[in-house]
């Protein structure tokens, strides 16, 4: 697919507009069937790739990276952290609290996963 002329980086974006244009090619991954359930063609899963989609399996593995990042993290910290709501509206004070807040985070979660020794 080559229609969707969005996806690329800034200096690609710049060039939009001219005639000879053309989109970055994206690869889509339709599953019809997993784990012995067939889908029908209306509710067939489509992922929606830059990787090359030769091995199927492999790009779904990485989705599923990608929803644990979603999931875990981002969820964590726009809901537990606080991180989609500011004290203040000013592009300083939303920078500041995003900052302080990933660095806490961070530190927390260095925390949790150091494993205590035995003496």
């Amino acid at each position: 697919m080559t229609s969707y002329d969005q996806y690329g980086d800034e200096a690609h974006q710049r060039q939009a507009n001219r005639s000879d244009f053309e989109g970055n090619p994206v690869n889509a991954l339709v599953v019809t069937e997993f784990n012995q359930h067939v889908y029908t063609a209306d509710q067939s899963k489509v992922f929606l790739t830059s990787l090359p989609v030769t091995d199927a399996l492999a790009v779904l593995d990485l989705y599923d990276l990608r929803s644990l990042i979603e999931n875990t993290l981002f969820r964590e910290l726009k809901q537990g952290w606080f991180l989609g709501r500011f004290p203040k509206k000013t592009a300083y004070a939303v920078r500041s609290h995003v900052f302080l807040t990933l660095t806490i985070f961070n530190l927390t979660n260095t925390y949790r996963t150091v494993i205590p020794t035995d003496p």
